[in-house]
């Protein structure tokens, strides 16, 4: 995912744009027990999880899709976001 830098979105830049521009990379993972993998996330790192667990929704078209979602920092700035489909 590729996200911009100026608009009235969300911000995802975690420091200045300047090398190295791994800060505000945003990479993405889709996951089949997001859950556990947050529960043990949170145990054993708590310090990096940037974005708690949440839900959201996003328009694709004419449909919604819903998203549950989490994000952890490394210690270089990369962001590393785990999600799945929610059908609850």
């Amino acid at each position: 995912m590729f996200e911009g830098v100026s608009g009235n979105s969300r911000h995802w830049l975690t420091g200045e744009l300047e090398k190295p521009f791994g800060r505000g990379v945003n990479f993405q993972w889709d996951v089949i027990n997001l859950d556990a993998m947050y529960k043990r996330v949170k145990k054993l790192s708590a310090d990096s999880i940037y974005l708690d667990l949440e839900i959201k929704s996003y328009r694709i078209n004419n449909k919604t899709a819903i998203q549950k979602q989490f994000i952890v920092q490394d210690p270089d700035g990369y962001l590393f976001r785990f999600c799945s489909d929610d059908n609850s």
